[in-house]
């Protein structure tokens, strides 16, 4: 197949479970297809829950991907430039609206200010969350 008969534009990947294997690391194989695949013109971009600074601390070992999608989409941004590509911030009426909604659910409430994380209590999954990403 020559690169401009390649049907796939975008490669779209999850980091935890998808890219990250049970070690945490990304196997050989996956990072070979990747390669192949952007070889071939396709963009290859992760798309994750984590804050922007702890996926990007990930991707660092993986340049074929070019673009990061992080806080379930709210920030693109360039892999290789840090480039903030689209960004999209809640208003307080929005946030004050999420958090009444949150209060009538039995739910850990977990927040995202620029890299930081905050929870509303430090129970065993909070805890085990913080560790993972």
């Amino acid at each position: 197949m020559k690169p401009s008969e390649n049907k796939y534009k975008l490669i779209a990947v999850d980091i935890d479970g998808t890219l990250r294997d049970e070690s945490g690391d990304v196997r050989i194989y996956t990072k070979r297809i990747f390669e192949k695949c952007r070889s071939r013109g396709a963009v290859i971009v992760a798309a994750t829950g984590r804050s922007h600074v702890s996926a990007m601390n990930y991707l660092h070992s993986l340049p074929m991907i070019e673009l990061l999608v992080s806080f379930q989409g709210a920030l693109i941004t360039s892999t290789a430039d840090d480039e903030v590509l689209w960004h999209k911030y809640l208003s307080k009426q929005e946030i004050f609206g999420i958090l009444d909604f949150l209060d009538s659910r039995n739910v850990q409430k977990v927040s995202y200010v620029g890299d930081r994380i905050y929870v509303q209590e430090m129970t065993s999954w909070a805890a085990s969350y913080g560790e993972r990403t």
